[in-house]
């Protein structure tokens, strides 16, 4: 469910009641680290529901940026600097970092290294996140703590788009950890397969 941060944190409650099992918090306005949405990450710590936090830049839209109550949105609000707050605050609290946090996508892959309640998400553009993703599992080697997503539901495309972008990430991913020369099992191709599976859905599941 969207978490209002600048609605009542009692609102968790309920959305927990009608069955919802994670929040994602988007358009803050105010840094996602100020004192006044702290008791909203406290219930839903207690609760026991991830939040996916929008992180990193925040576009312009071709009308001239994002508008909502109270003026735009500056990217400062959902820096990742705040979610590493929120993480040592709330170290019960499951934090997803989305879009890998690009254009900071370094710093959020630090984070999720250092931070064991800290993931991130591959959801967005793929020009903005192919790179990314295999620098986090070539590099920053974050297979466990990389999660698959898309943001083409809010794109109001058909699931048909959905699965297509599941499948290429599935691909993708194989090229990537060399699962498509596995005519011959061995303990590196069962390792790389298992970090497959964890992305593509067996790590969410866990969280």
């Amino acid at each position: 469910g969207f978490l209002d941060l600048n609605g009542p944190s009692g609102a968790i409650c309920e959305m927990k009641r009608r069955g919802f099992v994670g929040l994602k918090a988007h358009v803050p306005l105010k840094p996602y680290s100020d004192d006044s949405y702290l008791d909203h990450y406290a219930q839903a710590e207690e609760l026991g529901m991830p939040v996916v936090f929008h992180c990193g830049h925040f576009w312009q839209f071709p009308e001239g940026g994002l508008a909502v109550e109270g003026g735009y949105i500056p990217t400062w609000n959902t820096s990742l600097y705040h979610l590493d707050m929120i993480a040592k605050r709330f170290p019960g609290l499951t934090i997803i970092g989305a879009h890998l946090g690009w254009p900071y996508s370094d710093e959020a892959m630090t984070l999720a290294m250092t931070h064991s309640n800290v993931y991130v998400d591959l959801a967005g553009p793929l020009q903005i996140t192919i790179s990314a993703v295999k620098r986090a599992l070539l590099e920053y080697h974050l297979g466990h703590k990389l999660l698959f997503g898309t943001d083409l539901f809010l794109r109001k495309l058909p699931v048909r788009s959905v699965m297509d972008r599941a499948t290429f990430w599935k691909q993708y991913l194989d090229a990537i950890l060399g699962l498509e020369l596995k005519d011959v099992v061995t303990p590196m191709i069962e390792a790389g397969e298992k970090t497959v599976e964890m992305i593509m859905g067996r790590t969410a599941e866990r969280i």
